[in-house]
């Protein structure tokens, strides 16, 4: 429909007296626009614009009025850190010259010039030539290596400690050269040279040199101090004592240092192993002593600290009572044995052997290496158990004795040797098994060697003696004898005597054989000075006979013969006459 216009009488149109259809939204003609559709196009180019940039002039002054915002915003960028990197040229908000700025309480991050790096901290120490990095902290540093979010192990410091922790129940490990060097476990074991310790320090290592040598030392603990001659110390400590003076003490140690004696010289080594005195309560209060010492030369001594056997010495200072030198010790059970070995290039040539037999008696034998292969027991000291089949004693073997089987040996003594006679000349005497001029081993017999005769002595009183010329003598000195009074009526005495045959009633001892000789009981009713009577009792008649055995000494009886003849030869004078 055509638009239609409303003369006025004044020619005048307002523009309320006109009306137009609003086009639609983004309409472009050359037909006039009305109010609303002026209103919808402004709405239309505002849309959803915030209150404060809903305007032209509100979006000129966020432009910063800027007529060439697009080329002012090109160069900006320009001069920005690319993502890809680049080279900054001028400083960054936040950073100085020498580090990073918080912002707020200070340096949070210093870089020196020499590109040492301290966190937390304005200044730092370190070492010229060595790269650093300084952590500070109210307590210490840290630094804290972590699975996921959670810190399992750390390295951190107080004022006056450095700490590794592991917060996890693993291993501290240590390597170098890409091989594992030492570590410590869980448990507290410190391992060197071995994944798997099994105490508390374990070091093991494989070298085919074996372990000696300047190329496989295990432990070295050295004193560097040149002044002095002691070397290191290895020592073993714990809880001692029961009162209020216990507690940790030393318990003993190990020592090195250097022999400077003459004859070993200033280059040898020596050891010593020391323990600590017991104090009244238990603790250790009168410091180390040294017990044990191998020189230089491999001598030991024990006791002393100058060791001058060959291979051991033991040396008891005390001197007031009986002490232990040497012990070995064995457990309860009787038929166990203790030996004491003497080799010569790990061959046994004699022995010292204890055998514990019971409680109450035992075995000490003395073993020596025959002319042949064979090592024998020459000697044996028992003490008995009171029965009649272990008798105490010494035993003395023939060489392949003392129980070794069917082998007796020959030539063995029980020898007294070296005896002095008046200062000036040596004897000695033996029980043995080789009579002089026999074969060894055929004849036993008692000996002397470096004098001609043997005396006898009973009840400390000298009795006689045996002769090489002599024979068997009894001591018959006018001057040992007193009341001497010829011997009366000796024909009539010696008639009383019978002289008998008998055989022994000990036939397996003794025999069968017809003896000659006297009764005893009848020459005691006779002439009682010769007879006397033993200890030890009759073995053939019945228990309840307890008398001793009786003996005649016959060679008493030649007084009494001489005398009979004398007063028979009287007799025969007088007759003749």
């Amino acid at each position: 429909m055509a638009t239609k216009v409303k003369l006025i009488a004044d020619g005048v149109i307002t523009p309320d007296q006109i009306t137009l259809t609003t086009a639609s939204t983004g309409t472009n003609t050359t037909a006039p626009a009305t109010t609303a559709f002026v209103q919808q196009e402004i709405s239309a180019l505002v849309d959803s614009s915030p209150e404060a940039l809903n305007t032209l002039n509100e979006l000129a002054a966020a432009l910063g009025d800027d007529a060439n915002f697009s080329t002012t915003v090109t160069n900006s960028i320009a001069t920005k850190l690319p993502l890809a990197g680049g080279t900054m040229t001028g400083t960054i908000a936040g950073f100085t010259s020498t580090g990073i700025d918080d912002n707020a309480t200070g340096t949070a991050i210093l870089i020196e010039s020499d590109r040492n790096v301290g966190i937390n901290t304005a200044s730092l120490t370190s070492t010229s030539g060595y790269g650093t990095l300084s952590l500070n902290g109210t307590t210490g540093g840290q630094l804290a290596f972590q699975t996921g979010e959670t810190g399992k192990q750390f390295i951190y410091s107080t004022s006056t400690d450095l700490n590794i922790l592991n917060s996890a129940a693993g291993n501290l490990i240590f390597s170098t050269n890409n091989l594992e060097r030492a570590r410590i476990t869980s448990a507290g074991d410190v391992g060197i040279g071995t994944t798997d310790p099994s105490a508390k320090l374990d070091i093991q290592v494989s070298n085919a040199n074996g372990a000696y040598g300047a190329s496989v030392v295990n432990l070295n603990v050295e004193n560097t101090n040149t002044s002095v001659t002691e070397g290191g110390w290895l020592t073993v400590s714990g809880y001692m004592g029961n009162t209020a003076n216990s507690g940790q003490y030393s318990m003993g140690g190990i020592s090195g240092g250097k022999q400077t004696t003459a004859a070993d010289g200033d280059y040898g080594g020596y050891l010593s192993l020391w323990t600590t005195s017991g104090g009244a309560n238990g603790e250790a209060n009168s410091g180390m002593y040294e017990r044990m010492k191998i020189d230089s030369s491999g001598r030991v001594g024990i006791g002393t600290t100058n060791p001058n056997a060959e291979c051991l010495t033991l040396y008891n200072s005390t001197g007031a009572s009986r002490k232990t030198l040497l012990q070995l010790d064995r457990p309860n059970t009787p038929g166990l044995q203790s030996s004491l070995d003497f080799t010569v290039t790990n061959l046994m040539v004699g022995r010292i052997q204890h055998e514990y037999q019971a409680s109450n008696y035992n075995h000490m034998g003395f073993w020596l290496r025959s002319p042949g292969s064979s090592n024998y027991k020459v000697a044996e000291l028992r003490n008995g158990n009171g029965s009649s089949t272990t008798q105490g004693g010494l035993y003395v073997y023939n060489e392949g004795g003392g129980g070794t089987g069917g082998s007796q040996g020959y030539g063995h003594e029980i020898r007294l040797q070296d005896l002095s006679h008046n200062g000036t000349t040596k004897h000695s005497i033996a029980l043995s098994g080789n009579l002089p001029g026999y074969t060894n081993g055929s004849y036993n017999c008692l000996k002397v060697e470096g004098l001609n005769d043997l005396h006898f002595a009973a009840g400390g009183v000298y009795t006689g003696y045996i002769g090489a010329t002599t024979g068997f003598t009894d001591i018959s000195d006018e001057r040992e004898k007193e009341n001497i009074v010829t011997i009366t009526n000796a024909t009539a005495k010696l008639k009383q005597l019978r002289g008998v045959y008998h055989t022994w009633k000990d036939t397996a001892v003794r025999g069968t054989d017809t003896q000659i000789g006297l009764i005893a009981q009848e020459v005691e009713a006779v002439v009682p000075e010769v007879v006397s009577t033993s200890n030890p009792i009759s073995l053939n008649t019945s228990a309840s006979d307890i008398a001793g055995l009786k003996g005649v000494a016959y060679a008493k009886l030649v007084p009494l013969l001489i005398e009979t003849i004398k007063e028979l030869e009287a007799r025969i004078t007088t007759l003749e006459g």
